[in-house]
């Protein structure tokens, strides 16, 4: 039985069948949160702190399945409170989670530099993506008329309510226009309150807290509270779009997103009215909010969405070079991104990594550079890799994506790795230099890129020599006799 220190002030409760925690050194109870849960800090004698939750014995089933579910989450590596132990007490049901030791996103976002506000948006938007691949179970209704239903009832209510916003109509004419957008959406699991409200720091990392309103459906609907966030810092929202697209969200993303906001808008007012007026009138100016930035629903883009501050950048730009500031390398499974601009190639030759140099540089490179209109990536990278060091035989293959953030920009790109077998004379191009290398160079260009790309293919590379990844070897060779298949039947010399 867990027992609490009877000298620490407050209301507890009652004995707790809990395994391994004999004793509490200390219970703090936790005043804040809208959960109807009675809520501690607990500290083992150990020092170790836990979050405890006690719910009504009638909330059983629900609290059950959600702390399933935090566990399936947490399977994913996804940083959350972490869920530990879940059972039934004198009080009702109880769930013991990890402690937090951060504090709020919200309080720490308005005093960070801005390019820290748009690379915590992009870890947020990342890790939103990694939860979405939790399926939505095989019995859910079909999305399109489960959430029409839905929007039919939050404008009937709305009307009922005896309240309006000025430019309701705008929002109500977009819902009524754009319902076929709601047609074979994908569904999954869904977070149901995401923004930097339901957000902690704890030692400089994200983490993510309060799954209560847990959900499955449409992917794209998890952003309908990203108003919350986008009032906070534009600049976080612009970096969880892009973390969560690898990229430019698509503009069926942001006709989807100004309909569930819309609709997310109107059931706002009514759900206001009965905690007063301070709420209300904070759902009123989020409306008027929500107006100016889709100006008056004409324009699906938001104004909040900073893709003039962070578009696409071009490493040939040495205005725009992410040597020239702080810049944040991504990591991607291959294929996920999309609008490749650049392959970078890792190159193996006589057991040596090979590198290039280019004529007005004293810096080393990995071969590579942008891939041409109409070119794939994989195109694109042979090309490269001839230009820039005359390889005439080799084996090559994609490995992983990748994109590079900076103040400027973005931009995306995919890795492969090469085995070169014979090399030729060097082309007349850009480099002037190979050489051969058993890690990366002491001097080389790109020097807060290239050391992340290359402990990544380091590690793939040792997986297919070691032979832990025999389907991957597979995946790989496969890919590129395809490649040459199709490059032959273009008439193209290989």
């Amino acid at each position: 039985m867990a027992r609490f220190n009877s000298e620490t002030p407050g209301q507890f409760p009652k004995a707790l069948d809990m395994k391994g925690f004999d004793t509490f050194a200390k219970v703090e109870p936790i005043e804040k949160g809208w959960s109807e849960d009675k809520k501690y800090c607990v500290t083992k004698t150990d020092g170790t702190k836990y979050l405890l939750r006690i719910t009504p014995a009638s909330r059983y089933e629900t609290r059950k399945a959600l702390f399933e579910m935090l566990e399936r989450v947490a399977a994913l590596g996804i940083p959350i409170c972490g869920p530990v132990e879940f059972g039934t007490c004198a009080d009702g049901v109880y769930s013991l989670q990890r402690w937090i030791d951060g504090e709020d996103l919200e309080a720490v976002l308005p005093l960070l530099p801005e390019t820290e506000q748009y690379v915590l948006g992009l870890k947020s938007g990342e890790i939103l993506r990694e939860m979405h691949t939790i399926p939505a179970p095989e019995t859910q209704e079909e999305w399109a008329s489960r959430f029409s239903r839905k929007t039919n009832g939050k404008i009937q209510k709305y009307r009922e309510c005896g309240l309006r916003f000025d430019g309701d109509d705008y929002v109500i004419e977009y819902i009524e226009k754009n319902r076929e957008l709601l047609e074979n959406r994908p569904q999954c699991f869904q977070h149901g309150d995401y923004h930097v409200g339901n957000m902690m720091i704890e030692r400089g990392e994200l983490i993510i807290i309060d799954f209560d309103r847990y959900d499955f459906g449409d992917p794209w609907e998890e952003f309908n509270r990203i108003v919350w966030s986008a009032a906070a810092s534009p600049h976080f929202a612009t970096g969880q779009l892009r973390g969560y697209f690898g990229g430019e969200p698509p503009i069926d993303f942001f006709k989807l997103l100004a309909f569930y906001i819309s609709s997310n808008t109107l059931s706002s007012i009514y759900w206001a009215v009965p905690f007063g007026r301070s709420d209300l009138d904070t759902m009123m100016r989020q409306a008027q909010d929500v107006l100016r930035w889709f100006d008056n629903m004409r324009n699906p883009i938001p104004a909040w969405y900073l893709k003039e501050i962070y578009p696409p950048f071009d490493l040939s730009n040495p205005a725009q070079t992410p040597d020239a500031g702080k810049c944040v390398v991504r990591i991607y499974d291959l294929g996920t991104l999309r609008a490749y601009r650049f392959a970078v190639i890792f190159a193996r030759y006589q057991g040596k990594w090979l590198y290039c140099r280019a004529k007005e540089r004293d810096t080393f490179e990995t071969a590579g550079g942008h891939i041409e209109p109409g070119e794939t990536p994989l195109e694109g990278a042979k090309r490269e890799l001839y230009e820039e060091t005359g390889a005439v035989k080799y084996d090559i293959a994609p490995a992983f994506d990748y994109t590079v953030h900076v103040q400027a920009g973005y931009s995306n790109g995919q890795v492969f790795i090469a085995h070169i077998q014979e090399l030729g004379d060097m082309p007349n191009f850009e480099m002037t230099e190979i050489r051969l290398f058993d890690t990366i160079p002491d001097k080389m260009r790109f020097p807060k890129i290239l050391p992340i790309l290359f402990e990544k293919v380091r590690d793939f590379h040792e997986g297919l020599c070691e032979g832990r990844c025999p389907e991957r070897r597979e995946n790989l060779m496969r890919e590129d006799r395809q490649e040459q298949h199709r490059t032959r039947a273009r008439g193209m010399k290989i």
